[in-house]
């Protein structure tokens, strides 16, 4: 966890005790098959440990967006299988930075690189041909079905079921069926304790029935695919100092010192874009990757943005060298661009929520968008980082 303390000017790593956890809002008596330890890792004075990632017997990782205290964010999510789960496991160890006592289990049961991905029927207990519809049912290795659901099948489950065979149906079905038994009393303080108020009317009939809003996307096996991990450590004063590290490599082509200060050079996933380019954020305005989206555009390639709007505005507008606002720096490159006419590549859009009909300003606390993503010409995805910020982000 990042919660900046006075004693972080002299320790950037401690571990916070558990009789100070009921001022965070975290239960601080034993709970039943969770062991919890709490480290605060912050590099004073603004150097933030941002990192969102969750590793399950070495062998399942979850990369997200989300930060644990904030409800009303809009977020993405991704589950990764295969070696990349390794490097997630390693830099778990490597932010922790102390000695784990006892230690950290799974440490002599890597994931295998090599080895058939479950995907879909791992998740919503099915399998998915590559064109979208279900193949005959799969036995394990204990002789059930593989979409079995504690003794009853699909097919039981669903005999007059429009759904049947809908991943996103499946799991919703079986956190119903979950609350409907005996967990409430574990699930409703939770829930009470995760959800937020609504604090905004929706000013768009009929979302009810989710639109084109689909929370849940299922691969069809396939081989694996290359992937890469890379982070970097906090920075703890303002600006884009540290360009050469492993993170910003994936937005920028490394360059010298003395050339970044006369004209910086495209990002490399930008540099080699042909087509078009899409980057949601909650904040652009870090002047390197502005300036490489600017050379895009002027290449012709056309650059979609979805953006926070007002995101942040307060922090980003006061401290030095940040770049400044979203609404600040949209204007600047709009007017960049019409000097050579070139206005029509960049296509920047405020982040509009599902059920609203306009976008609704970060200080509302609601609807607000906190996906980091980039993807180039439908070939290389990278997700998890705010692009350049001066935080420790795990990117993949």
């Amino acid at each position: 966890m990042d919660a900046a303390n006075i004693r972080n000017a002299i320790q950037s790593r401690f571990e916070k005790k558990p009789s100070t956890w009921a001022k965070m809002g975290i239960p601080h008596e034993r709970l039943d098959n969770i062991d919890l330890d709490l480290m605060n890792y912050h590099i004073a004075p603004l150097g933030t440990f941002h990192s969102k990632f969750a590793v399950i017997d070495r062998q399942i990782a979850l990369v997200n967006s989300n930060n644990i205290n904030i409800r009303s964010n809009v977020e993405m999510m991704c589950q990764y299988e295969g070696d990349i789960v390794n490097s997630l496991y390693d830099t778990f160890i490597i932010s922790w930075g102390k000695k784990m006592d006892p230690p950290l289990p799974c440490i002599s049961t890597p994931a295998a690189a090599q080895r058939e991905f479950h995907f879909g029927d791992r998740n919503a207990h099915l399998r998915q041909d590559n064109s979208g519809g279900n193949t005959a049912a799969q036995t394990n290795s204990d002789g059930t079905s593989k979409g079995q659901l504690d003794g009853r099948t699909m097919d039981d489950t669903h005999k007059h079921d429009d759904h049947a065979g809908d991943p996103t149906h499946e799991i919703r079905e079986e956190s119903e069926r979950y609350n409907k038994e005996d967990h409430a009393n574990t699930t409703i303080p939770i829930t009470e304790r995760l959800n937020v108020m609504k604090l905004a009317d929706a000013t768009v009939e009929g979302n009810e029935d989710g639109m084109d809003f689909k929370p849940f996307y299922f691969h069809s096996p396939h081989d694996p695919v290359p992937m890469a991990l890379v982070n970097r450590q906090p920075q703890p004063i303002p600006g884009h100092h540290d360009l050469h590290n492993p993170q910003n490599a994936v937005w920028l082509q490394g360059t010298s010192r003395k050339s970044v200060s006369v004209s910086f050079t495209n990002g490399v996933a930008l540099k080699l874009a042909k087509e078009l380019v899409f980057i949601q954020s909650p904040v652009f305005n870090a002047s390197p990757i502005v300036e490489a989206v600017l050379e895009a555009c002027k290449r012709g390639v056309t650059v979609i943005l979805y953006i926070g709007l007002g995101f942040n505005d307060f922090a980003e507008g006061i401290v030095p060298f940040q770049g400044g606002t979203n609404d600040t720096v949209r204007g600047r490159m709009q007017a960049e661009l019409t000097t050579c006419n070139k206005q029509q590549y960049l296509r920047w859009h405020w982040y509009v929520a599902k059920d609203q009909n306009a976008p609704l300003r970060f200080e509302n606390q609601s609807r607000n968008n906190h996906v980091k993503f980039l993807q180039v010409d439908g070939q290389v995805a990278v997700q998890g980082p705010d692009p350049l910020l001066s935080r420790n982000e795990a990117c993949i």
